[in-house]
């Protein structure tokens, strides 16, 4: 797993990438193959977002019907079995 320094320096390196880029700059950085589809890829990345900042994630989401801001967290786990389907 990269240090702290160097997820910092890959994420500003890559900030001006789109975010696919940003993507496989990342899982470079991890040491994963980037030849993967983009299911798998995501799933890599958020295994590689589990070890580093935990196992939770904390999500904002705006209503589009009224606006309100909805905050929920789900399991990193989960969200990795559903981007592999």
């Amino acid at each position: 797993m990269p240090t702290a320094s160097e997820l910092l320096v890959a994420w500003e390196h890559a900030a001006g990438q789109p975010p696919a880029r940003r993507d496989l700059a990342l899982l470079r950085l991890a040491g994963e193959s980037a030849a993967v589809t983009p299911g798998r890829r995501n799933a890599k990345l958020l295994r590689a977002r589990a070890e580093l900042f935990g196992p939770h994630v904390e999500l904002l989401a705006d209503c589009p019907a009224c606006g309100e801001t909805l905050e929920l967290a789900v399991s990193a786990e989960e969200l990795e079995a559903a981007a592999e389907e």
